[in-house]
């Protein structure tokens, strides 16, 4: 299973996600031993991201997020 979708170039992180009507819940995992700032490629037309924990709108900047994460963290985002 190779998710292609949703991507990043930072070492030790896996971004599963569940996809619902063009929705998707995204579950980013840091597995490295230390934080890092995550920049996660997006696809084409992403309306919005948020934080599923905080409810907090996730900034999209050239249909990308980037989050800070703590080492052996994990993070959900819901994208629209």
């Amino acid at each position: 299973w190779e998710n292609k979708v949703l991507t990043t170039t930072a070492k030790d992180v896996c971004i599963s996600y569940y996809d619902k009507k063009g929705e998707k819940l995204a579950i980013v995992s840091n597995l490295a031993r230390v934080q890092q700032k995550i920049t996660i490629k997006l696809p084409a037309g992403t309306k919005s991201v948020i934080n599923a924990e905080t409810n907090q709108t996730v900034p999209v900047k050239n249909n990308t997020v980037t989050i800070d994460m703590k080492r052996n963290d994990f993070g959900v985002l819901i994208i629209k």
